[in-house]
């Protein structure tokens, strides 16, 4: 778990440079923030994630992995589309970049994204060979230049 904070310890410095916050807070305070509906829960994260699209914010109970937090700050800084309507496809490269900007453990991410679809016909990224994942994120990455998502270095950029 230590690794865990100092790399969210690198998403929040990111985030508050793109004009945003990662934010630890209590379950209490999360639910809270549910009820008050300021929140689009991560339906994947047993209620320890959601953000505030409008106020770009990341809120998370510490029970938390940081790539879950690299997905949720993509749809702050690179999809101007509320959550439920994002082309999540659109902003992989994104998250690929920031991966890589906040020197994470590639293998973790690439782990998380096992199950992470591809395509209209429910190919999943984990049954990518190596090459073909090399090759999906090096085209992902170029979408996401061509959005101006990302610098032509690879830094992360916030459109909203």
């Amino acid at each position: 778990m230590t690794g865990d904070l100092s790399l969210i310890k690198k998403l929040k410095s990111l985030s508050n440079s793109l004009g945003g916050d990662v934010k630890l807070i209590s379950v209490n305070d999360f639910y809270s923030l549910l009820k008050d509906n300021t929140l689009h829960k991560a339906p994947f994260t047993k209620n320890h994630l959601g953000i505030d699209y409008f106020d770009k914010i990341v809120y998370h109970t510490g029970d938390t992995k940081w790539y879950h937090i690299v997905h949720e700050m993509a749809h702050l800084f690179a999809s101007e589309d509320l959550p439920y309507k994002a082309n999540e496809f659109n902003f992989l490269g994104w998250e690929y970049a920031t991966v890589k900007y906040i020197k994470a453990p590639l293998y973790q991410w690439h782990k998380d994204m096992y199950e992470y679809t591809i395509d209209k016909n429910g190919s999943k990224f984990g049954s990518l060979s190596k090459y073909k994942k090399r090759k999906l994120l090096l085209d992902r990455l170029q979408v996401a230049k061509n959005l101006n998502l990302i610098s032509l270095k690879g830094t992360p950029l916030s459109i909203r």
